[in-house]
C-alpha cells in the first residue's frame, strides 16, 4: 500500500516522460518499441532495487513493493486495453489529479533533474 502511495507522489513531481501513445490503443508490431522500453525500465528498476536492498529487506518485501509501486501504471494501461469502467476511475484519478498537467513539456534538465534528486533522498533512506 505505502508503495502505491509512494508511487502517486512521485508522480505528482514534474518529470519527463516517454511516449507510449501505441500502448492507448489496441496492440499491434508498432507496439513492440514502446513495450521494450517499458521493458528496459522495468528491469533497471527491479535490478536497482533488490541490489540496493539485498542485505537490509526480505526479498517478498521488495517484490511487494515492487509491485505496488507499478501496479498504478498497469491499471492504466488495463484500462487502455479493456476500457473497464472501475478502471476509468482509477485512470482518470492517476492523468488528472496525480500528474502534472503540462508532463510531457517538461524540459529534459527539470525532468532529469527532478528525478535525480528524488532517486538520491529515495536511496539515502534506503542504505540509511
Amino acid at each position: 500500500m505505502l508503495s502505491i502511495l509512494a508511487h502517486y507522489l512521485m508522480d505528482t513531481i514534474p518529470h519527463r516522460e516517454y511516449d507510449i501513445a501505441s500502448l492507448k490503443r489496441k496492440l499491434s508490431r508498432k507496439s513492440i518499441p514502446d513495450f521494450a522500453q517499458i521493458a528496459i525500465d522495468f528491469l533497471v528498476g527491479i535490478i536497482l532495487a533488490f541490489w540496493f536492498t539485498w542485505n537490509s529487506a526480505p526479498f517478498i518485501a521488495v517484490a511487494a513493493g515492487i509491485v505496488g509501486s507499478i501496479l498504478p501504471d498497469l491499471l492504466t494501461f488495463i484500462y487502455w486495453q479493456t476500457k473497464t469502467p472501475l478502471l476509468k476511475k482509477i485512470t482518470d484519478f492517476h492523468r488528472d489529479t496525480i500528474h502534472p498537467k503540462n508532463n510531457k513539456n517538461t524540459p529534459l534538465i527539470w525532468g532529469l533533474g527532478t528525478q535525480i534528486i528524488a532517486a538520491v533522498i529515495i536511496l539515502s533512506i534506503i542504505i540509511g
